[in-house]
């Protein structure tokens, strides 16, 4: 790939960004070595099409929550692929209630009620609590700031990157795609993908595990698939 006056064009970098917050180390130095790999969002269509989407549904299902929002997105990726890449306004309404999902999944629920137990529990005890009622003043804290906090930290995620990506996808903009901080949302559609098991449990570090390395091989073969290919600049 080649600037209109014949040198060469970079590569774009958010290949190996994304491969590397996947820890696909070796992956992303093939992604680096690709240096043909075209400018435009291609790849980025057909990755969430045929790997994160699919994830993001089976784990929609495992947790009893419907799937239509996902065959909504998936669509909207299949028209880009298709040339028709839509408006802002109209990715916007596709993206945001995914992205909503995927946040408060990613979110530590367990780390951050264990966080607030601890803490309203150690005051309690500190301001004269016995042990009994200080447990209880801390579950009752976590209980009660836990779930505001996840759902708060799902809509601020969700809207923000639901508005950069509907921008980059509107235009093909890859360059707006990288300023749209798509490595940190690669590790959420990691952890949102290993749900029900978003804790620290064993369990839950295989499943995310197993997140990203399905998630890495599907971004590797649909930038190679791009590559071959020659997709828009």
């Amino acid at each position: 790939m080649s600037t209109p006056n014949g040198t060469a064009r970079p590569a774009p970098a958010w290949p190996r960004d994304l491969l590397s917050a996947l820890d696909a180390g070796e992956e992303a130095e093939r992604a680096s070595a690709a240096r043909e790999v075209p400018a435009g969002l291609g790849a980025v269509h057909a990755w969430h099409l045929g790997t994160v989407l699919p994830l993001l549904a089976r784990a929609a299902a495992r947790t009893g929550r419907d799937t239509a929002p996902c065959d909504a997105l998936a669509d909207a990726h299949r028209a880009a692929l298709a040339g028709r890449p839509g408006t802002p306004d109209a990715w916007t309404q596709v993206l945001e209630p995914v992205l909503l999902a995927v946040y408060r999944d990613a979110f530590a629920y367990a780390d951050a009620y264990a966080t607030a137990h601890a803490n309203a529990r150690a005051y309690a005890v500190a301001n004269g609590y016995g042990e009994d009622e200080a447990d209880a003043y801390g579950r009752t804290y976590a209980e009660e700031t836990t779930e505001p906090n996840a759902r708060a930290f799902a809509q601020a995620n969700a809207a923000a990157n639901s508005r950069a990506l509907a921008a980059a996808y509107a235009t093909g903009d890859g360059a707006a795609f990288a300023r749209s901080h798509p490595a940190a949302r690669a590790r959420a559609y990691a952890r949102a993908a290993a749900a029900p098991h978003t804790d620290g449990s064993p369990e839950a570090r295989a499943a995310r595990a197993s997140a990203r390395r399905e998630l890495a091989e599907g971004l590797l073969k649909c930038l190679e698939g791009e590559a071959v290919r020659g997709g828009p600049a």
